[in-house]
């Protein structure tokens, strides 16, 4: 276990080789990186063809998407990057509006993963993986977001009043 602070100590081009290894069992492979720039986040990057820059509704996170969209964007072999935005707290009038942080970012929220504390605090406490919870709003949204990465189209649920127009139709 390091101490706090310490950063983990990755051998240059050691996540690329855990990454070529992984690559052999699995068609994606997904790396939280910290937000604080290190060696690390840079051979993660070198390896993505994909990036999603995680933001929540504060000002600090909108400036912080800012400045990493810039930084990917200015490498080389830039990968696709999307945006991605997190309601980590109930919503509040003195939040950045999604619409606010797209035109800051410029560029669309591509998911918005909605605010649901009680289920993921209660799913972390006691591990449960979620299949056997109901749909919400937040199972959606992961939904959503792999099927992004993955290539496949969702299709939005039926809504009652559709459902009930299809049978009168039919």
């Amino acid at each position: 276990e390091l101490e706090y602070g310490t950063d983990l100590p990755v051998p240059e081009g050691g996540l690329t080789a855990v990454l070529a290894v992984l690559r052999n069992s699995f068609h994606y492979v997904v790396i939280d990186a910290p937000a604080a720039h290190s060696a690390f986040v840079e051979e993660a990057l070198d390896d993505s063809k994909r990036v999603f820059i995680v933001a929540d509704r504060s000002v600090h996170s909108a400036r912080h998407a800012v400045r990493l969209f810039r930084y990917v964007e200015g490498r080389a072999g830039s990968p696709t990057i999307s945006l991605v935005l997190n309601n980590v707290v109930p919503s509040m009038p003195a939040q950045v509006r999604s619409t606010d942080l797209a035109q800051t970012v410029g560029r669309n929220v591509l998911v918005e993963v909605p605010y649901e504390g009680r289920a993921l605090a209660a799913a972390e406490n006691l591990g449960e993986t979620g299949k056997s919870a109901p749909r919400t709003a937040f199972s959606a949204a992961i939904e959503r977001l792999a099927a992004d990465l993955t290539g496949q189209q969702i299709t939005a649920p039926t809504t009652w009043l559709g459902r009930y127009r299809a049978r009168r139709s039919a």
